[in-house]
């Protein structure tokens, strides 16, 4: 399958803007990883940084989104309109798609 650079863009401001569901693998080893807060009228909160990258790969032997539904006009579309994906990306340490993984994003995401 042929993926064009305005599906790729739309995937990636998709994924961008989808609620994710973080599933920890195990904390980092940064102590400025979270730090006590103080909030106006509340007590102490913890506040956590969340520091990651999300790689979402569509193409090749192991892409972590694939297609599962698609509108009529998707085909004639150069926004792939209608196109629905499954995810299940990993989210890493480092940019590197092989460093540490910390965790997952997964759900839908659909081409607008």
């Amino acid at each position: 399958m042929s993926i064009n650079i305005l599906l790729v863009v739309s995937l990636v401001v998709m994924a961008a803007a989808l609620a994710i569901t973080l599933v920890p693998a195990t904390p980092p080893s940064d102590p400025n990883w979270g730090e006590t807060v103080r909030h106006h009228r509340s007590g102490p909160e913890k506040m956590t940084k969340l520091h990651f990258y999300f790689h979402d790969i569509v193409t090749g032997d192991n892409p972590t989104s694939i297609p599962i539904a698609r509108a009529p006009i998707t085909n004639s579309s150069l926004t792939a309109f209608g196109l629905l994906y499954m995810m299940d990306d990993p989210l890493t340490e480092t940019a590197d798609p092989s460093s540490k993984l910390l965790g997952r994003a997964q759900g839908l995401f659909v081409c607008t």
